[in-house]
């Protein structure tokens, strides 16, 4: 019988290239079922009370200064902010996955505990 890591790892190994958006949420929910870890919580209307959630909206100055609405894939406050990246051979598309969290790392907004902290591309199907 195999172990709950070694079903995770078959079910996503090999899946690299389909449609990022469509599978990270189910992706990072199942490895955190493997991890005994919580979901992410439903999105409020409110961005300010998402503290755990998938697509959080951030705003960030484009270079006009007008405010930009922007998406976290995955955020936990004070915790982590996750960036999911689709996986591929291309060492080009490697390199603009390891620099896209770099565009994300806003100032901390005034009801940030922390300092904001970079992030980390996460690719389903490169276990």
């Amino acid at each position: 019988m195999q172990s709950a890591v070694e079903t995770f790892i078959r079910r996503w190994q090999g899946q690299e290239g389909g449609q990022e958006r469509a599978n990270y949420a189910l992706f990072l929910t199942e490895l955190c079922d493997l991890l005994g870890l919580p979901h992410a919580q439903p999105a409020a209307a409110s961005t300010e009370a998402n503290d755990y959630v998938f697509e959080r909206v951030v705003r960030e100055p484009n270079r006009e200064g007008a405010p930009t609405r922007r998406r976290i894939d995955l955020y936990k406050r004070d915790c982590f902010v996750l960036e999911a990246s689709k996986a591929g051979s291309s060492a080009t598309r490697a390199c603009a996955a390891r620099r896209a969290p770099q565009r994300i790392c806003w100032p901390s907004p005034a009801w940030s505990r922390r300092p904001a902290a970079g992030a980390e591309p996460v690719a389903p199907g490169t276990c």
